[in-house]
């Protein structure tokens, strides 16, 4: 089974960005056999991925879809909707994976770290240079995504007579 670690880096607000953002989960699941992501639960753009993913969850239909929190209290400060939208959103995961029992300096560092070591390849949502070296060095594939200029970097697009699935279709 192929593994994709989705890791946000500078915040987007992705929902401008909702149906670039499905084609490119589209590509990962038909072009690129992933079929199980990882992705982080922070707040911000990352619990947006994962709440876009799971409402579209139809298309990719054997897609494994798990949460992964730093740590047991990470929302425990954040405000109250947003804490909702946490809850409902990870009740709809396959599985919920918790890093430590409790915070500790570094934890989202580590939680990429993990991920990426886990995963065949790496879904970087905006910038983070970190995230970028770390990728680099433990020589998994990076795909940046840039919602802002609608834009997959490389910009890979595979040859096929017809496309799998109409969601697969690169604009």
């Amino acid at each position: 089974m192929k593994i994709c670690a989705m890791i946000a880096g500078s915040d987007r607000n992705l929902e401008l960005y909702e149906d670039f953002f499905t084609k490119r989960v589209a590509l990962l699941y038909y072009d690129f056999g992933i079929r199980k992501i990882l992705c982080g639960v922070g707040r911000g753009t990352e619990l947006e991925a994962l709440n876009l993913i799971l409402d579209r969850r139809q298309l990719y239909p054997a897609m494994k879809i798990d949460g992964v929190f730093t740590h047991e209290e990470e929302a425990n400060h954040w405000r109250e909707n947003e804490r909702e939208m946490l809850y409902r959103v990870i009740a709809r995961c396959d599985e919920e994976l918790i890093l430590k029992p409790v915070y500790g300096s570094e934890m989202r560092f580590q939680r990429n770290i993990v991920m990426m070591d886990i995963a065949d390849l790496v879904l970087l949502i905006g910038d983070d240079t970190e995230t970028e070296y770390w990728a680099n060095r433990m020589m998994k594939p990076l795909l940046k995504l840039d919602p802002a200029k609608e834009r997959m970097i490389p910009e890979i697009r595979l040859f096929r007579q017809k496309p799998l699935h109409p969601m697969a279709i690169m604009p």
